[in-house]
């Protein structure tokens, strides 16, 4: 195997796993804050398109 067709691989693995951990660190993220803090819908809906705009 070439030295690119592995990196096309990470590549395709990244793009396939990325999406995958971001949401689930946004839940994780999001059931802790309002679990520990009252629940704040202006804070929350802020993260979330910060998130959403990144990806």
């Amino acid at each position: 195997m070439r030295h690119s067709t592995v990196l096309f691989f990470i590549l395709i693995a990244l793009l396939i796993i990325a999406p995958i951990a971001l949401g689930s660190l946004f839940s994780l993220v999001s059931s802790l804050r309002l679990s520990y803090i009252e629940a704040d819908p202006i804070s929350v809906t802020h993260v979330y398109t910060q998130v959403t705009s990144k990806c």
